[in-house]
């Protein structure tokens, strides 16, 4: 089973006015953002709990995303993740568990992440993509409430490294699989280093 799913909303109706795309409907929105990432960059690198409390609220840490044009590489791994408490403010600890997953996503599509996923985009053309979200991300909820980076990143910026054919490239690099499954009582903590370039398919060094 797919850890993001990808679906392709159909237009549901049109006529010589235009058309109509349902895009999200039966969920509760608390967020929509415009974003645009330019051809080569990184996005995310994050992942999202499963509920947000806020003002007594709590919300779910669902995430949508709707490509309005262009294109990226979607990568995603399931977390264990454990609460700790450092200075008053919750600390997870997270370790990537079953195998990871790589996707192309492309204008139309819609992109539904659960929470506890960690993701990652590649962006492989200009691209604009609407944001949505089951919980508010208010800026200074950021990395102690609605969203934790990654301490190991699923994509990096590459180094030049060499094709089979000989020619020579720079693309980023992402993780290709855990190093070693989480053991239950290990403490948790990162355990992948395995990568695989995103452009060529090289395996690092």
């Amino acid at each position: 089973m797919a850890l993001e799913i990808v679906t392709h909303p159909p237009v549901a109706f049109e006529d010589p006015r235009g058309i109509i795309l349902n895009i999200l409907s039966g969920h509760e929105i608390r967020h929509v953002a415009f974003i645009t990432s330019k051809k080569g960059t990184i996005r995310a690198n994050h992942w999202h709990p499963h509920t947000v409390v806020r003002d007594e609220v709590a919300m779910s840490g669902a995430q949508w995303i709707y490509v309005l044009r262009g294109s990226y590489i979607s990568v995603a791994c399931n977390l264990l993740v454990g609460w700790g408490k450092e200075d008053e403010v919750a600390q997870p600890k997270v370790q990537f568990t079953g195998p990871v997953e790589r996707q192309v996503v492309a204008a139309g599509d819609l992109v539904y992440t659960p929470p506890e996923v960690a993701h990652a985009q590649w962006f492989t053309e200009e691209t604009e993509f609407l944001n949505i979200d089951g919980v508010t991300r208010e800026s200074e909820g950021y990395g102690v409430r609605h969203t934790f980076l990654l301490s190991a990143p699923l994509i990096e910026l590459g180094t030049p490294h060499q094709t089979t054919s000989g020619e020579s490239c720079a693309g980023p690099m992402a993780v290709d699989k855990p190093l070693a499954p989480p053991v239950v009582g290990d403490p948790l903590g990162v355990n992948i280093d395995y990568r695989r370039c995103l452009a060529c398919g090289m395996a690092a060094a």
